[in-house]
C-alpha cells in the first residue's frame, strides 16, 4: 500500500499535529512512524486511531491511503 505522505503531512499540519504526537498516541516511536510513513505499512488498527486523532474524512483516508498513486 502506498500512502501519500504530503497529504498526510499537510493534514497533521493543518490540524497542528507533529508526526511525534502522532507516534506517541498510536503507541510507537517517531522512528517508527518516519518508517511506516515511507514503506506505507500502517496496520489497520492504526488507520484507524489516526482517522480519530487528525481527524481524517472518509474522503481523505482514501486520498492517503487507498488512492492509486
Amino acid at each position: 500500500m502506498r500512502v501519500n505522505k504530503s497529504l498526510l503531512k499537510a493534514k497533521l499540519a493543518f490540524h497542528d499535529h507533529t508526526q511525534k504526537e502522532i507516534a506517541k498516541k498510536l503507541g510507537i516511536s517517531e522512528n517508527t512512524f518516519g518508517i511506516k510513513l515511507r514503506t506505507g505499512k500502517f496496520k489497520l488498527d492504526e488507520i484507524h486511531k489516526m482517522i480519530v486523532i487528525i481527524p481524517l474524512t472518509v474522503s481523505d483516508v482514501i486520498e492517503i491511503f487507498f488512492a492509486e498513486q
